[in-house]
């Protein structure tokens, strides 16, 4: 390490050679894919990222509990995330029978929640149709398909290129009267309907401790990997209002966040 400690924010995996010139005591990753590009650069530099998923393990951590190399940080979902927002989904929308899914399949956390939100929709009596976008040109056929195969709400994973054109999604969604569904709260106040999972402002918050204890001298792999403690549920009823959506006042009641 610097005789001098710092800490370096890596928010763009193109960063590979500013980070290892600059010789950072430890690298802060905004993202996972930010983390596996700061990780193919180094296997030294210690990494901290505050959003690790059960997809990218063994890849940046070992175990959640012995992460082993050089990348620790927070995990972005805890388990029955999934089920949870499917319980939400089922008390906003009484009634439906098929929900469409929305991924983007270059994003290997994206295949992995389709995978994950296929039992807990069994249980539940809900059909699950999945279509696939891995550019803007391929959002609105994938869309209109789900609709056309009785899709009656769409769930949007997290995804960078599904974040970018949330506005887009928003439109359809507001046009065809089928609500989004999406598994970050923040992301409810682009149109969609519902949106909950873990508070990734928290998580951040969290993080520094990690950056701190690394520049005290502890070491990544081992320090574990923790869980988010804090959850967000969001409901939009402008856009439950514009797609004549009536929320029950008890769901209402259980939300965090409510768009007016």
């Amino acid at each position: 390490m610097n005789a001098t400690p710092t800490v370096i924010r890596a928010n763009c995996p193109g960063l590979h050679a500013a980070l290892l010139q600059a010789a950072p005591s430890v690298i802060l990753a905004d993202a996972p894919s930010a983390a596996f590009a700061a990780h193919a650069a180094t296997a030294k530099i210690p990494i901290v990222c505050p959003l690790i998923s059960d997809p990218f393990l063994p890849a940046l951590v070992a175990t959640y509990a012995h992460p082993g190399g050089n990348v620790t940080g927070l995990a972005s979902t805890v388990g029955g995330m999934n089920a949870k927002l499917l319980d939400l989904t089922l008390a906003a929308l009484p009634g439906i029978k098929t929900i469409g899914v929305l991924i983007n399949p270059s994003s290997v956390d994206q295949t992995y929640f389709q995978k994950e939100i296929g039992a807990p929709a069994k249980d539940r009596g809900l059909a699950v149709i999945v279509d696939h976008a891995t550019t803007r040109d391929e959002l609105r056929p994938a869309f209109q398909h789900l609709i056309d195969a009785g899709a009656r709400a769409i769930m949007v994973p997290p995804n960078a290129l599904l974040q970018k054109v949330q506005s887009d999604l928003a439109a359809m969604s507001l046009a065809a009267r089928v609500p989004l569904v999406f598994d970050a709260a923040s992301s409810a106040a682009d149109g969609g309907l519902l949106g909950y999972g873990s508070d990734p402002e928290e998580n951040f918050r969290r993080a520094a401790g990690y950056v701190d204890k690394i520049l005290k001298g502890a070491n990544p792999g081992d320090l574990p990997v923790e869980f988010p403690t804090k959850f967000i549920f969001a409901i939009n009823l402008k856009t439950a209002k514009a797609m004549s959506i009536s929320i029950a006042p008890t769901l209402l009641a259980r939300a965090d966040q409510v768009i007016e």
